[in-house]
């Protein structure tokens, strides 16, 4: 199983400067300051260069524990993701969310995300001061309770080889082994970045070594409005597949009707209407959308209706039946 840090950002590492100071006393308390700034914050970060996955990806999160993250156009592949809790929901249009059994995804996503870290953080000592931007913060040094992570914050309904046996060799091997470094503010207390360094994550440079790879970094946005739903309209996979192919098949009466009307006419319709068709298709016949239970009708990308286009003067169509 490969490391999916689909929202990991490899940047060159900041450089930080100053000399130790504090504890794990003070390391501790600097965590839970952090941890209550953050969970009323909403931000974001954009991956901009990352060899595991298509930037650039934009992840949001927003109080109190909601994550979205968006694919980068020309990646239909890539799906949208959205945590709400734990529920987790999926789109390959960032609409229309689908809700789906828990996720390979769903451990890494959690694991780049600071508000768990900070309720993980194992051992945190303040390492350093740093001053990046005109921005001061403390560097807190930390590991992960991946015990904890496990029990505490991953969904209870999270399948068993998801946290056992491969799996948790997996997370042992690198997340319980890793150095985190956490950038926290002075005055806000909110994370600005994140550290990870992992011992096993592949090298982001061919020429370097695999053994001794560069630590990725995670820079966070607070300026930028994020757009995280919180109620949004969902439908199980079954259902909508159920519901696409009852579509399909009361989409047939309005095929045929355009075929008797070229027929007929020597034209194809100029539009897909009850007036147009009605010498082909009775009104009560009109067929209905099972998404919404209404006539189906033009509306391009509407679930159950169709989007209709004639051209070269009535020779041609194009017709869409959206499931």
């Amino acid at each position: 199983m490969k490391p999916l840090l689909a929202i990991g950002a490899v940047l060159s590492l900041v450089a930080v400067a100053g000399s130790c100071s504090g504890g794990s006393g003070e390391g501790a308390t600097l965590i839970e300051k952090a941890r209550q700034a953050m969970a009323s914050a909403s931000f974001s970060h954009a991956v901009t260069d990352c060899p595991l996955c298509p930037p650039p990806t934009v992840t949001e999160y927003a109080p109190p524990d909601r994550i979205k993250l968006s694919d980068p156009k020309g990646h239909d592949d890539w799906p949208y993701y959205l945590i709400i809790g734990d529920q987790w929901l999926v789109s390959h249009g960032g609409s229309r969310w689908l809700s789906e059994s828990i996720s390979y995804h769903h451990p890494f996503m959690l694991l780049n995300d600071p508000r768990v870290l900070l309720r993980v953080a194992a051992d945190p000592e303040i390492e350093m001061d740093n001053v990046t931007d005109g921005q001061h913060s403390h560097v807190v040094r930390m590991g992960v309770d991946l015990d904890r992570f496990m029990t505490d914050i991953l969904p209870a309904d999270v399948p068993e080889e998801m946290r056992d046996g491969e799996a948790r060799e997996f997370y042992d091997s690198n997340y319980g082994k890793a150095i985190v470094r956490l950038w926290i503010d002075k005055q806000t207390y909110l994370v600005s970045q994140i550290q990870f360094d992992l011992p096993r994550l592949p090298a982001d440079d061919e020429e370097e070594s695999g053994d001794d790879p560069e630590p990725y970094v995670i820079s966070f946005d607070y300026e930028t409005p994020v757009d995280v739903p919180q109620e949004p309209e969902s439908m199980p996979y079954e259902e909508a597949d159920r519901l696409r192919r009852e579509a399909d098949r009361r989409s047939q009466p309005l095929v045929d009707a355009i075929t008797g009307f070229k027929e007929i006419n020597g034209l194809y319709p100029p539009s897909l209407d009850p007036v147009t068709l009605e010498d082909f298709l009775s009104r009560d016949q009109w067929p209905i959308n099972p998404f919404t239970g209404e006539p189906m009708r033009q509306a391009a990308d509407s679930p159950g209706d169709f989007d209709y286009q004639v051209k070269n003067g009535g020779n041609d169509f194009e017709a869409g039946f959206f499931g």
